[in-house]
């Protein structure tokens, strides 16, 4: 499970996370969601780190978390590595730079919405996909996706459960540049070592002046209805319903 995650040694001042379970979509267990969260804080405290590179291996970025995750030990305030890994995200002080070669779905998608720059392949995608689990949406995405698309083009995503392509996101500022496939990797690394070389201190500052006012509150009240919902009847039938759809019944 440890090659599930590659972390590469700092090299320029960047630090690169690398999801690897490239034959499940890189859908997160709930381990992997720990060592992600605590990477990114190991980062952001180590003062050889001036900025955090997060990619993936296959062809999706993120297929979500993964089902038997999902359908595990009910989640507590304690025990949310979920959670934990969105807020790390969020919180950080240096900048981060996403290579979204493919799907990000669910947690995917979130994990999304804190990044300072996000390069995209033509064949990215976005979708959150909480709603057809009979949940709400976690990782302040009820506050920010609003807020940046506007109510009715966030409904497509937190209401309908659609996919959002590369070019209807970087139209709605979800992403920075769409880039060709295979120039996307050497891209986003070349953003995080721009980044590296800028002042951190000016970094840190103008990376909190950009934070949404209220996010960590918005996300921690959303985590708490998320936490319930996963006791919930809709719930419930959601994950029966996909373990049948893939014979794990």
């Amino acid at each position: 499970m440890n090659d599930w995650i590659l972390f590469n040694a700092v090299e320029q001042g960047v630090h690169t996370i690398t999801l690897n379970r490239p034959e499940q979509r890189n859908a997160l267990t709930r381990p992997m969601m720990q060592l992600i969260a605590d990477a990114l804080h190991s980062a952001d405290a180590d003062p050889a780190v001036r900025a955090i590179l997060l990619n993936a291996n296959g062809r999706a970025f993120c297929a979500g978390a993964d089902l038997d995750g999902l359908a595990g030990e009910p989640l507590t305030k304690e025990n949310d590595p979920g959670h934990q890994l969105l807020l790390s995200a969020a919180t950080l002080r240096k900048p981060l730079v996403i290579a979204l070669q493919g799907a990000a779905v669910g947690i995917g998608a979130t994990m999304t919405l804190n990044a300072d720059l996000i390069y995209a392949a033509p064949q990215a995608s976005l979708r959150t996909a909480f709603i057809d689990l009979g949940l709400p949406p976690e990782g302040g995405a009820s506050f920010l996706l609003p807020e940046r698309m506007g109510r009715q083009a966030a409904g497509r995503l937190l209401l309908l459960g659609e996919t959002l392509s590369a070019a209807e996101a970087l139209t709605h500022g979800l992403i920075t540049q769409i880039v060709p496939a295979e120039e996307l990797q050497q891209t986003a690394l070349q953003a995080a070592r721009t980044l590296a070389a800028k002042p951190p201190h000016a970094l840190a500052i103008t990376r909190r002046q950009m934070a949404r006012a209220g996010l960590v509150e918005a996300m921690e009240h959303e985590q708490d209805i998320f936490r319930r919902a996963m006791h919930d009847v809709e719930f419930k039938e959601a994950i029966a319903a996909l373990r049948k759809k893939f014979g794990l019944l």
